[in-house]
Protein backbone atom coordinates (compact mmCIF):
# COMPACT_ATOMS: atom_id res chain seq x y z
CA UNK A 1 0.00 0.00 0.00
CA UNK A 2 2.84 2.62 0.96
CA UNK A 3 4.66 1.77 -2.66
CA UNK A 4 1.52 2.45 -4.27
CA UNK A 5 0.97 5.61 -2.32
CA UNK A 6 5.04 6.52 -3.30
CA UNK A 7 4.11 5.90 -6.82
CA UNK A 8 1.32 8.26 -6.87
CA UNK A 9 3.11 11.15 -5.44
CA UNK A 10 6.45 10.64 -6.95
CA UNK A 11 5.35 8.98 -10.69
CA UNK A 12 8.20 7.46 -12.80
CA UNK A 13 8.80 8.80 -15.97
CA UNK A 14 7.64 8.03 -19.09
CA UNK A 15 9.24 5.65 -21.29
CA UNK A 16 11.57 6.74 -23.70
CA UNK A 17 10.15 6.85 -27.28
CA UNK A 18 11.83 4.28 -29.57
CA UNK A 19 14.41 5.90 -31.61
CA UNK A 20 11.82 5.34 -34.83
CA UNK A 21 8.84 6.62 -33.14
CA UNK A 22 6.60 9.07 -35.24
CA UNK A 23 2.74 10.26 -34.87
CA UNK A 24 1.17 7.75 -37.29
CA UNK A 25 -2.18 9.58 -37.25
CA UNK A 26 -0.58 12.47 -37.99
CA UNK A 27 1.18 10.96 -41.03
CA UNK A 28 -1.94 9.65 -42.47
CA UNK A 29 -3.60 13.13 -41.98
CA UNK A 30 -0.83 14.92 -44.43
CA UNK A 31 -1.88 15.35 -47.80
CA UNK A 32 0.34 13.80 -50.37
CA UNK A 33 3.28 16.21 -51.37
CA UNK A 34 3.94 17.16 -47.76
CA UNK A 35 4.35 13.80 -46.88
CA UNK A 36 6.17 12.40 -49.89
CA UNK A 37 8.09 15.18 -50.71
CA UNK A 38 8.14 17.61 -47.22
CA UNK A 39 10.79 17.08 -44.47
CA UNK A 40 7.82 16.18 -42.31
CA UNK A 41 6.56 12.87 -43.99
CA UNK A 42 8.37 10.06 -44.05
CA UNK A 43 11.63 11.39 -44.80
CA UNK A 44 11.45 12.61 -40.89
CA UNK A 45 12.10 9.27 -39.86
CA UNK A 46 13.97 7.65 -42.62
CA UNK A 47 16.95 10.59 -41.47
CA UNK A 48 16.88 9.13 -38.19
CA UNK A 49 20.04 6.09 -38.22
CA UNK A 50 18.41 2.49 -38.20
CA UNK A 51 15.11 3.44 -39.21
CA UNK A 52 14.52 3.13 -43.07
CA UNK A 53 12.37 0.08 -42.56
CA UNK A 54 9.94 1.87 -40.28
CA UNK A 55 10.28 4.56 -43.05
CA UNK A 56 9.33 1.98 -45.30
CA UNK A 57 6.80 0.45 -43.40
CA UNK A 58 5.04 3.89 -42.98
CA UNK A 59 4.82 4.97 -46.91
CA UNK A 60 3.60 1.37 -47.16
CA UNK A 61 0.69 1.90 -44.50
CA UNK A 62 0.63 5.54 -45.88
CA UNK A 63 -0.25 3.72 -49.68
CA UNK A 64 -2.56 1.24 -48.76
CA UNK A 65 -4.68 3.24 -45.99
CA UNK A 66 -5.01 6.25 -48.22
CA UNK A 67 -5.98 4.01 -51.24
CA UNK A 68 -3.10 5.46 -53.70
CA UNK A 69 -2.17 2.20 -55.41
CA UNK A 70 -1.47 4.19 -58.50
CA UNK A 71 0.98 6.56 -56.66
CA UNK A 72 4.43 5.27 -58.62
CA UNK A 73 6.59 7.86 -56.45
CA UNK A 74 5.16 6.20 -52.99
CA UNK A 75 6.41 2.57 -54.62
CA UNK A 76 9.72 3.77 -55.72
CA UNK A 77 10.68 5.67 -51.90
CA UNK A 78 9.56 2.63 -50.44
CA UNK A 79 11.29 0.29 -52.88
CA UNK A 80 14.83 2.52 -52.37
CA UNK A 81 14.04 2.43 -48.52
CA UNK A 82 13.58 -1.61 -48.23
CA UNK A 83 16.77 -1.69 -50.65
CA UNK A 84 18.53 -0.36 -48.18
CA UNK A 85 17.95 -2.54 -45.53
CA UNK A 86 18.79 -5.63 -47.56
CA UNK A 87 14.97 -6.40 -48.64
CA UNK A 88 15.84 -6.80 -52.36
CA UNK A 89 13.29 -9.10 -53.22
CA UNK A 90 10.59 -6.76 -51.97
CA UNK A 91 12.46 -3.67 -53.31
CA UNK A 92 12.73 -5.57 -56.92
CA UNK A 93 9.02 -6.26 -56.48
CA UNK A 94 8.04 -2.63 -55.65
CA UNK A 95 10.02 -0.96 -58.73
CA UNK A 96 8.33 -3.20 -60.93
CA UNK A 97 4.90 -2.13 -59.12
CA UNK A 98 6.01 1.58 -60.06
CA UNK A 99 5.97 1.25 -63.81
CA UNK A 100 3.88 3.66 -65.84
CA UNK A 101 1.48 2.07 -68.84
CA UNK A 102 2.50 4.96 -70.96
CA UNK A 103 6.56 6.56 -70.73
CA UNK A 104 6.81 9.44 -72.22
CA UNK A 105 9.81 10.55 -69.98
CA UNK A 106 11.56 7.18 -69.10
CA UNK A 107 10.11 6.07 -65.79
CA UNK A 108 10.36 2.89 -66.78
CA UNK A 109 13.26 2.82 -68.44
CA UNK A 110 14.57 4.18 -64.46
CA UNK A 111 12.47 1.23 -63.09
CA UNK A 112 14.75 -0.90 -65.47
CA UNK A 113 18.08 0.24 -64.07
CA UNK A 114 17.06 0.04 -60.47
CA UNK A 115 16.26 -3.57 -60.90
CA UNK A 116 19.17 -4.14 -62.75
CA UNK A 117 20.98 -2.24 -60.21
CA UNK A 118 20.00 -4.84 -57.40
CA UNK A 119 20.08 -7.75 -59.47
CA UNK A 120 24.14 -6.69 -60.45
CA UNK A 121 23.08 -7.01 -64.19
CA UNK A 122 25.87 -4.72 -64.88
CA UNK A 123 25.05 -5.28 -68.52
CA UNK A 124 21.14 -4.25 -67.82
CA UNK A 125 21.81 -1.15 -65.84
CA UNK A 126 24.48 -0.12 -68.75
CA UNK A 127 22.03 -0.27 -71.56
CA UNK A 128 19.19 1.19 -69.49
CA UNK A 129 21.70 4.28 -69.05
CA UNK A 130 22.17 4.52 -72.29
CA UNK A 131 18.19 4.44 -73.64
CA UNK A 132 18.10 7.68 -70.47
CA UNK A 133 21.00 9.15 -71.98
CA UNK A 134 19.10 9.22 -75.43
CA UNK A 135 16.21 10.72 -74.40
CA UNK A 136 15.80 15.12 -74.09
CA UNK A 137 16.39 16.64 -70.40
CA UNK A 138 13.35 16.67 -68.67
CA UNK A 139 13.66 19.40 -66.09
CA UNK A 140 12.52 18.10 -62.73
CA UNK A 141 13.63 14.79 -63.45
CA UNK A 142 16.92 14.23 -62.41
CA UNK A 143 17.70 10.49 -62.93
CA UNK A 144 19.51 10.99 -66.09
CA UNK A 145 21.83 13.49 -64.63
CA UNK A 146 22.29 12.44 -61.31
CA UNK A 147 21.07 8.91 -60.14
CA UNK A 148 21.92 6.83 -62.85
CA UNK A 149 25.75 7.57 -63.05
CA UNK A 150 25.58 7.02 -59.54
CA UNK A 151 24.57 3.79 -59.54
CA UNK A 152 26.94 3.38 -62.56
CA UNK A 153 29.93 3.86 -60.25
CA UNK A 154 28.55 1.85 -57.61
CA UNK A 155 28.09 -1.02 -60.12
CA UNK A 156 30.88 -1.21 -61.91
Amino acid sequence: MLSLFIALLFPAEPPPQPRCAHDREAMLAMDWFSFDQGPDGWRSVSNREGCYEAAADLVQIYRSTLGLSDNTTLYVHEAQLRASVGETSRAIDLFEMARHDEDPFGWNIYMDASVAFLRGNREALRDARARLAALPIRRNFSTKTEILPRMRRAGQ
